[in-house]
């Protein structure tokens, strides 16, 4: 297989698992009741939903692993260099937000939008539809930021790998296509936005040129979304795309030192109801994100600790 084939591969299958655990999640909120439906999403729905949400991102971890292995194979003509310092464990990737915050009280978000709409005079099945979206989304991205989470760590496991390339899947927005084919070091967080379906290849020294994107062919040739008429046409006049787009707003990487599932509040889930439908308990332990900026450009620390927080075995 093709560097580019092995990519795309690997996409396709992170969307089928992120699409799949939303489906299960909408499905969920759709069961919500007329009457007292923010009780029955806090003590049933929701926690179904969450359980979802779990194993999706437990899913997109498991990839990792075969996808890196596979993209070495591709890099090095089908010299099977592939072994590391270490496997993934798919579990340390589940039961966590994106930037840190217990998944129960990120789960509770689809309420209090649906709540907000209803005070601004939505009917309640407008209000519901806004949530449902909201929940098709967080389950979405929160799936798809696990795999990207897991794949930077098996790209750090193992040496033969310089880093990774950003590839797009266009039509993409304007922060995408300012960041789109830029190299990064192993050790880089992987910057995104909610539903970002942006792919990090990784590669060895040189070895993916033709993976590496122009904004501005990407603007004039109409894959780009979310420019004004005045954007577009300052970029057709020669004005730099990346002054043009803010490429950094709303985007985020995996942080936050420790996280933990203890202590919700009451505008989270029930913590109960969402340890009695995963069956798991999470322990504190620093991300994979955090740790790479606590080793700096040490591979053999970051490696360490990523062995010592359970991310590899």
């Amino acid at each position: 297989m093709t560097i580019r084939s092995v990519a795309q591969a690997h996409y396709e299958r992170m969307q089928q698992i992120s699409g799949a655990a939303a489906a299960v999640a909408v499905r969920e909120w759709k069961k919500l009741p007329p009457g007292d439906w923010e009780a029955a999403y806090v003590n049933t729905i929701g926690p179904q939903a969450l359980a979802a949400l779990i194993l999706g991102q437990l899913a997109s971890a498991d990839e990792a692993d075969g996808y890196v292995a596979d993209m070495i194979d591709a890099i090095f003509g089908g010299d099977r260099r592939s072994a590391g310092e270490g496997r993934i464990d798919p579990e340390a990737f589940a039961g966590e937000a994106a930037d840190g915050r217990p998944l129960d009280t990120l789960m509770y978000m689809p309420v209090q939008r649906a709540q907000i709409a209803l005070r601004r005079g939505a009917s309640l099945p407008e209000a519901l539809d806004i949530g449902e979206k909201w929940l098709a989304t967080i389950v979405a991205t929160e799936v798809t930021d696990a795999g990207r989470v897991a794949d930077g760590v098996a790209i750090t496991s193992r040496p033969v790998l310089t880093g990774y390339v950003r590839m797009l899947t266009p039509p993409s927005c304007g922060r995408c296509a300012v960041l789109a084919g830029r190299v990064y070091k192993w050790n880089a967080g992987f910057e995104r936005h909610p539903n970002c379906d942006c792919r990090h290849v990784p590669f060895a020294e040189d070895t993916l040129d033709d993976l590496r994107t122009d904004p501005r062919a990407a603007v004039l040739a109409g894959k780009v979304t979310g420019l004004s008429k005045a954007d577009e046409q300052a970029i057709r006049d020669g004005a730099d795309v990346g002054q043009v787009i803010n490429a950094h707003r709303g985007m985020y990487t995996a942080g936050g030192r420790k996280f933990t599932t203890e202590g919700t509040t009451r505008r989270g889930l029930a913590h109960s109801s969402f340890r009695a439908q995963t069956g798991r308990k999470i322990r504190q332990r620093l991300r994979p994100e955090q740790i790479y900026k606590e080793a700096g450009g040490d591979r053999a620390e970051a490696i360490r600790l990523l062995t010592l927080h359970g991310y590899i075995f």
